[in-house]
């Protein structure tokens, strides 16, 4: 029998919501030690996903700036000049469900060059977990 996303996913999810500010986005991060997070509506249904090399892309240098001069944190304090979760999130999210194969979400990963991928309880798209490369390595190839 195959293993399934379900046996592996973590259930605790950080999740921000649409409209959440840049700085909201970033503190949740770093507070939790991720490098992306999914975007909510307020039904929990997944939307998107803001990865950390999005929040860099915003804070990089602007037309007219010397590079590498503007610290990170004053781009940060100023909100990336007021942009929001679902202004800087990729979409549509890739997902699967608590059913999918491991290797089909290693695959996923894959093709689409990311790191985790939420999970969703199936017609709906509510959130109900998250899985990342490690927890498939761990599954797959762990003691």
């Amino acid at each position: 029998m195959a293993i399934c996303v379900g046996d592996v996913m973590n259930r605790f999810v950080v999740a921000v919501g649409v409209d959440a500010a840049f700085s909201d986005v970033v503190t949740a991060m770093c507070r939790f030690h991720v490098d992306a997070v999914p975007v909510v509506d307020r039904d929990r249904r997944v939307l998107g996903v803001v990865r950390d090399d999005l929040l860099l892309d915003e804070i990089g240098d602007r037309p007219g700036e010397t590079a590498g001069r503007r610290p990170p944190h004053r781009a940060v304090r100023r909100g990336a000049n007021g942009r929001t979760a679902c202004q800087i999130m990729t979409s549509p999210a890739i997902t699967v469900t608590e059913d999918t194969e491991l290797r089909t979400a290693a695959r996923l990963m894959r093709r689409h060059g990311v790191r985790q991928l939420p999970v969703v309880d199936g017609p709906c798209g509510r959130i109900i977990g998250l899985v990342t490369q490690s927890d498939l390595l761990r599954a797959l190839y762990g003691p």
